[in-house]
């Protein structure tokens, strides 16, 4: 489900997930619910959650690590990889939805700089459902620039 974006194994897991575990993550993040019927979240709100795992504020450093590296072994290269040096670690997961008129895909990730990470959430929203990656991908790389741009002075 997280490193190849599966549906198939969303659904399942959803299928056998105890609801009342997953809405206390929300309540215990202090994080409006998101539910498909809303469809919103903010970049902030989604961001807690990989601020979570990085900071193994949540679950066990064991369980924390763990879910970072299936985040890294994230098959999604169109986005936020894209944008960076292919050996940049990226610890990352993407979303898409929408209707027949607009699409929206989200992208949120840790990304390495010599093992010193940054968080980043990008938020797209358009009608060209393939120009939204490398919207994230140009931003990805200008905020990669100026990370390293900045440990140069």
């Amino acid at each position: 489900m997280v490193s190849y974006s599966d549906n198939n194994a969303t659904y399942l897991l959803n299928s056998n997930a105890d609801m009342k575990v997953f809405n206390q993550l929300f309540t215990d993040l202090n994080i409006p619910h998101f539910t498909r019927k809303n469809g919103t979240i903010s970049a902030r709100n989604f961001s807690s959650f990989l601020n979570i795992l990085f900071d193994a504020s949540y679950l066990s450093n064991d369980h924390s690590e763990f879910a970072v590296e299936l985040l890294e072994a994230c098959d999604f290269k169109l986005g936020m990889v894209k944008g960076l040096p292919n050996s940049t670690i990226v610890a990352h997961k993407f979303g898409e939805m929408g209707d027949s008129t607009t699409r929206q895909l989200h992208e949120s990730g840790l990304i390495y700089i010599h093992n010193t990470p940054y968080l980043l959430t990008i938020m797209t929203k358009g009608y060209d459902v393939n120009k939204l990656p490398d919207i994230i991908g140009n931003m990805s790389r200008m905020v990669y620039q100026n990370f390293i741009n900045k440990a140069a002075q």
